[in-house]
């Protein structure tokens, strides 16, 4: 019935959330000009902070403009963005005559690593002032193999979550169970695959095993799970051959 049929459909969790996915403009974009200005002075704290648009990520950060050098050799354009900052690190924190810089140099961390070459930074923001300060005497040193094209502030990230809905889709998850019992973890019969239901969604209202069973044969009809005489099996690029076109079984008969 129809009641049948919205079940096969949904698991019902609450009402689904509305979805926002627009991030204000400009955003993530790099102040190359160091100037003196407000900035907050509190340390760099290892949460995300939300705002009224999202999550604000990556405080007090720095992002460093890299270019290759003229001598750099191609095969060495392997490294990783930490690998990298490693080098960063290790350049600068001999620097003794510069006491702030060899401390700050010390403290900050990697933060990653975007490509064309842009290497972030985090730290306090008594560190990231000793790097800024580096930079604008021309003393701050880049990572081998590299020149530093430009150094600034990282104004503002933010990511604008996506909510997730609150209906989870029967078909997915019967497909995801039988993936997992076919891993090993078990025979994807259909009293197996509803005690899988009921151990990993207790609380959840369940379908019954009619509603079960007629599901498992749209999935077959759908050619996204066969029957091979003994359990269900997801249905891979490899399940059938040019030479023997798809005949999938039929479903069984839900179990008394």
């Amino acid at each position: 019935g129809p009641h049948n049929k919205r079940s096969a459909e949904n698991f019902r969790m609450g009402e689904p959330q509305p979805v926002s996915c627009k991030c204000p403009a400009d955003t993530a974009r790099v102040s190359p000009q160091v100037k003196r200005r407000h900035r907050n002075k509190d340390k760099m704290s290892g949460k995300a902070d939300r705002t009224s648009h999202g999550i604000l990520l990556a405080k007090h950060s720095l992002a460093i403009v890299l270019n290759i050098a003229d001598d750099e050799r191609p095969q060495s354009l392997t490294r990783t963005g930490r690998d990298i900052f490693s080098d960063f690190v290790a350049e600068n924190r001999n620097s003794y005559w510069n006491k702030d810089l060899v401390d700050g140099i010390n403290r900050v961390d990697y933060l990653g690593w975007f490509d064309p070459q842009t290497l972030f930074v985090q730290g306090s923001e008594k560190d990231l002032e000793a790097l800024r300060d580096a930079w604008t005497r021309r003393s701050l040193r880049p990572p081998r193999h590299f020149i530093i094209e430009s150094l600034g502030d990282v104004c503002q990230v933010q990511l604008a979550p996506v909510s997730q809905s609150h209906f989870i889709p029967l078909p997915d998850v019967l497909c995801q169970a039988i993936a997992e019992l076919n891993s090993g973890k078990g025979v994807a019969t259909q009293d197996n695959l509803a005690a899988y239901l009921q151990k990993k969604y207790s609380g959840v209202p369940l379908p019954n095993q009619d509603v079960l069973h007629e599901l498992l044969g749209e999935l077959i009809k759908e050619r996204k799970v066969y029957h091979n005489g003994e359990e269900y099996r997801i249905v891979t690029p490899d399940t059938y051959t040019a030479t023997s076109p798809p005949t999938p079984y039929p479903t069984l008969p839900p179990s008394s």
